[in-house]
């Protein structure tokens, strides 16, 4: 997909070129969004790809059982 930002496009609106598919061909002519739209999306998805990573750390590092560092531990050992 060929995209001329020729001085005459300036201040006009970018639209949609399909190239092959159905679908790209029904969104024919659609406007692209905006950066603005675009980067709020991007922050949207890394918020709760974070909220995700954070929750699954939580839920990890709580069922690890660790002995308090006051609490000896014992081995047996068998001596002959």
């Amino acid at each position: 997909m060929a995209i001329s930002l020729e001085p005459a496009d300036v201040g006009k609106p970018r639209l949609y070129n399909p190239q092959e598919t159905e679908r790209m061909h029904e969104l024919a002519g659609r406007e692209l969004a905006s950066f603005t739209s675009r980067a709020v999306a991007f922050l949207i998805d890394f918020l709760i790809a974070g909220a995700l990573f954070s929750g699954g750390l939580v839920v990890f590092s709580s069922s690890q059982t660790v002995l308090p560092a006051s609490v000896p531990t014992t081995r047996t050992s068998r001596s002959s």
